[in-house]
This record gives structure tokens, C-alpha cells and sequence, in this order.
């Protein structure tokens, strides 16, 4: 019989209160899971200490010095797999009592994932001494396993919040590897979600793989999958962000999906990588309006501008459902040579209002670049019967340059307009463009009947400000209403995209995995 048996044979056995030492490190999740353990273990050493009692006053197992202390290696379902003594006696018979005691026990109750180790198991360190209270001292150890190694275990296992810890631990660390180890814990999330029953996390992780080091096979694979929207997500990840050639396989399946329904995102992600056997099909689709304005682009990109511009100026030429699909790219491409194309579509009385709206937009930068062909265009809509269209090219009017006196007139006469959006966006470019030289129009527009054309005058005066505007501005901060007083005194916010920094805090702050992976396809996007 055992040490640990045979001097716990007939005793009586009883469990006793606990009272332990505060440990910060696992934020008090430790200590429910060490009282149920003690519960069990507590106990049964007692009942060893009682039968010491039994033994002579001269036996060495009454030296109060004696202490034996283990490490319990306990798996997720609760079994004790190893038992390690790390400090000893050299009494063998109560050097063994624990150990003994340990193994009759078998089992623990489960530990919950936050007290586990990165390899899944918990460690225990307990402490046994002769005396009551006996086994008091105890605790949760921590194993940790090379980052890499830790974090696509934590995420296989469920612990996706502890490895967005541990990757914030490594990013405090060494703040320069964080695109790296964002790469390490977002790349693990996807590879398990990308066996996900759900299509949306699915195609999420699709989004995230074309990032990974070693994400390619796993992104085929879901490049071929039977959910649709899994499907093209995948193949256009194929292209996203690559920095080496396409290989034949990758190659082979893009060019095999031109002649699906997956066409669009196949000719896009070839157009990524600059793939010439691209540039037909990319053509016919920018012809068909397909896929706009993403393979407009691609054209771009891969060096058939030319193509890209025939295609939108064929649409822009058509009816008006082509001229309205190809508006919003036209204004993306912004390119010069749409403008007389775009200027032709922007006057026809066959283009409806938001497509003139669009079409405006496509023609300000090359306006803003001094075009006269483009100013012009803008400068035609000042009479169009759409206030919104109006309104909208008195807007841009302001970023012209233009500080002619023609072009102060113009914005003048639009401050007697009936309607009082294109008031108050001929106010808010007159300041810039009239300044001090128009001061006695903008401050009749300061007192305009309509609030919304004195906040437009309010907000341009604290942009644009010029000698003799102080009183003027001093004035609207005291105007009766809110909405103008609150104009000439708001602070002028810049609207920035987020940066990686803003978009990691949040990516390691999210336990749900679909959002964590949203939340990296636009990290990976981000300015750095």
C-alpha cells in the first residue's frame, strides 16, 4: 500500500475553510477555480496530517520545516496528466504522500479557458506542510509557448481574447512589429473561420487570407466554394495586396472564372496583379457597365487607361440609364480626358438629377486645375431648373480660384436666388472667392431671412476669414438662432480616415470574430 494510503487508512476525513493570497496576474479568475480544487485536495491531506499525530514525538515527519511542493499539469476536461514535485524533502515517505494523493485523485474540475495555458492546460503549484492549515498556498502557473506557436492554438481553441492580448502585450513591447503581429493573430482567426459552417464568416476570413503569409492554399480553396458571395470575396483576395507572381494555380482559376458569374471579381483581382490576359475582359465588362467602378480601375491599373476611357465615354454617350451607371465612375476616375464626354452627358435634358450631380463632381478637379473646358461645363448649370444642381455648382465654384470680377458677379447674382440651398452655397464660396472686396454682398447675406444662409456665411467666415470679417462673425455668434449661432462658433473638424494605431486598439478590444475580421480587411487598407 502507498505512503499516502496506508497512513489514511480508517481516518476520518473532513474538508476545512481556506483563505489564500491575492494574486492580480489572472484578475481574480483563479480563485473560484483553486476553492472548488481545494475542496477536493484539502481534505484528504488532512486526513494525512491527522494520522501523523499518530506517530512517536521523535519521528521526523513533526519537523515543522518540512515542505513538498508540486506542479499539477491538469488537462481542459479536468484529468491530472502529470504530476512534477518541484521541491522535495528527503523524507521519502512524505515526499510521496502527496504525490500519492494526487494521482488517487485523478481528476480536478475542468479550469476555465482564462486560467489555461497556451498549450490548453492549466498548471497548478500547491504547497503541502505537516501542519494545518496544511496545503494553503497554492496557485495557477503560466507556460507560455513562442507567439506564433500561442496564438493560432489560443484561437483554436476559443481563446480568441486572450491571444488579442497577447499580441497587445508583444505590440506594447515593440510598437515597430505591429503590422506583424496583427498579421500572426489575424491570419490564425481566419484560417479557423474559414472552416466555419457560416458563409459570412467565411467570406470574411477570405477577405483577411489574401494577407497571410501562407493563406494562399486555404483562399483557393474557398475561391471555389459553393456560397456565392464566399466565392468572390476569395477570388478577389487572390489579388489584394500581393506582392509575388500569381502561381499557376491561382492563375488558372482566375482565368477560368472569366467566363462565370464570378467574371467581375476574377477580372479584378488579374488587373491587381497586372495581368495583361486580363485587359479584354475587363474592357467588356467597363463597355456593359459591369462591375463599375472597380474594373474601370483594374483597366487603370494595368496600364489600358485608354480602354478604361472608352469604355465610360461610350456609357456617358447612351441612354440614361448607361450615362447614370458610369457617372459615379467617371467622377472616381476623374480623368481628363472624360471632360467633354462628361461635359456633353451633364447638359443633355435626357440626364437626370442625381446623374448631373455626379457629373459635376467628375468635372471639379480638373476645374480646380484651371480647365476651362471643365469650368465651363460647371459654370453652364448655374440656370439648371434643379436647386440641388444649382446649389451644387455654386459650390464648387469656390474652390476654382477664380477671384475674377465675373466670377464674383456670378456668385452675387445666385445671392437672389429663390431658393435658399443655392443662397447659401453662393455665400459660402462668395467669401473665399469675393473677400473683403465683397464684404458689403456677403454681410446682406449674413442677414438673409433663411438661417441656413446665414450659417453658410458663418462657417465660411471662421475658414476664410479677411480683413473687416471679425464684427461680422462676432455678430452671427449672437444671431436668435441656434443652428447659425452654433456655426459661427463650431470647431472646424478634420474627417480622417482611422489609422492602423486607431483600427488595432479597436481590432484587439473585439471578441467577435466576424468584426475582428472586418476590422482587419481595413487595417490591412489603412494608412499607416
Amino acid at each position: 500500500m502507498n505512503t499516502f494510503r496506508s497512513l489514511l487508512a480508517g481516518s476520518l476525513l473532513f474538508a476545512g475553510g481556506a483563505a489564500f493570497a491575492d494574486d492580480n496576474r489572472w484578475q481574480g479568475l483563479d480563485k473560484p477555480y483553486l476553492a472548488a480544487a481545494h475542496e477536493r485536495i484539502h481534505r484528504r491531506w488532512l486526513g494525512f496530517i491527522n494520522e501523523l499525530a499518530r506517530l512517536p514525538p521523535e519521528s521526523p515527519y513533526h519537523n515543522p520545516a518540512l515542505s513538498v511542493e508540486l506542479l499539477l499539469t491538469v488537462e481542459a476536461d479536468g484529468t491530472i496528466s502529470n504530476v512534477e514535485r518541484t521541491r522535495s524533502t528527503g523524507l521519502k515517505g512524505f515526499d510521496d504522500a502527496p504525490v500519492d494523493l494526487i494521482h488517487e485523485l485523478g481528476a480536478l474540475p475542468p479550469p476555465p479557458p482564462a486560467i489555461r495555458s497556451d498549450d490548453g492546460r492549466a498548471y497548478i503549484a500547491w504547497k503541502f506542510v505537516p501542519k494545518e492549515p496544511g496545503c494553503e498556498e497554492r496557485s495557477i502557473t503560466e507556460r507560455r509557448l513562442p507567439l506564433s506557436e500561442a496564438v493560432p492554438k489560443l484561437v483554436n481553441d476559443g481563446r480568441v481574447d486572450q491571444a488579442a492580448a497577447r499580441i497587445a502585450d508583444a505590440r506594447r513591447g515593440d510598437p515597430a512589429k505591429e503590422t506583424e503581429l496583427i498579421t500572426i493573430l489575424t491570419a490564425a482567426v481566419a484560417r479557423q473561420e474559414a472552416r466555419s459552417p457560416d458563409a459570412q464568416h467565411r467570406a470574411a476570413a477570405a477577405s483577411v487570407l489574401g494577407h497571410a503569409p501562407d493563406g494562399e492554399k486555404l483562399l483557393l480553396s474557398l475561391a471555389v466554394d459553393t456560397d456565392v458571395s464566399v466565392r468572390r470575396a476569395a477570388l478577389l483576395a487572390i489579388g489584394v495586396h500581393r506582392t509575388t507572381p500569381l502561381g499557376d494555380r491561382a492563375r488558372g482559376l482566375l482565368v477560368k472564372a472569366l467566363k462565370t458569374d464570378d467574371r467581375v471579381e476574377a477580372a479584378r483581382a488579374l488587373g491587381m496583379v497586372g495581368e495583361r490576359v486580363a485587359t479584354e475582359p475587363l474592357r467588356a465588362l467597363v463597355d456593359k457597365g459591369e462591375g463599375l467602378p472597380a474594373t474601370a480601375q483594374a483597366l487603370v491599373a494595368i496600364g489600358a487607361r485608354e480602354s478604361a476611357v472608352d469604355g465610360i465615354n461610350k456609357l456617358l454617350a447612351g441612354d440614361a440609364a448607361a450615362r447614370r451607371a458610369a457617372a459615379p465612375t467617371a467622377r472616381l476616375l476623374a480623368l481628363p480626358e472624360l471632360t467633354p464626354t462628361v461635359s456633353l452627358a451633364l447638359a443633355s435634358p435626357a440626364t437626370d438629377e442625381a446623374t448631373r450631380l455626379e457629373l459635376l463632381l467628375a468635372l471639379a478637379p480638373e476645374a480646380n486645375k484651371g480647365s476651362a473646358d471643365a469650368r465651363r461645363a460647371i459654370l453652364g448649370r448655374l440656370r439648371d431648373p434643379s436647386v440641388k444642381v444649382r446649389a451644387r455648382a455654386l459650390d464648387l465654384m469656390g474652390a476654382f480660384g477664380d477671384r475674377s470680377g465675373a466670377m464674383r458677379t456670378r456668385l452675387i447674382d445666385a445671392l437672389d436666388d429663390p431658393a435658399f440651398e443655392v443662397r447659401a452655397a453662393a455665400a459660402s464660396s462668395l467669401v473665399p472667392v469675393g473677400g473683403a472686396p465683397s464684404v458689403d454682398e456677403i454681410a446682406r447675406a449674413s442677414r438673409d431671412r433663411a438661417p441656413a444662409v446665414r450659417a453658410a456665411v458663418a462657417t465660411a467666415l471662421r475658414l476664410h476669414p479677411f480683413e473687416g470679417s471679425k464684427p461680422m462673425l462676432a455678430r452671427l455668434e449672437k444671431d436668435a438662432d441656434a443652428a447659425v449661432r452654433a456655426a459661427a462658433i463650431a470647431e472646424t473638424v478634420a474627417v480622417e480616415r482611422p489609422t492602423r494605431a486607431q483600427l488595432c486598439d479597436r481590432l484587439l478590444a473585439q471578441t467577435d470574430v466576424l468584426e475582428l475580421l472586418k476590422l482587419a480587411a481595413l487595417y490591412f487598407d489603412a494608412p499607416a
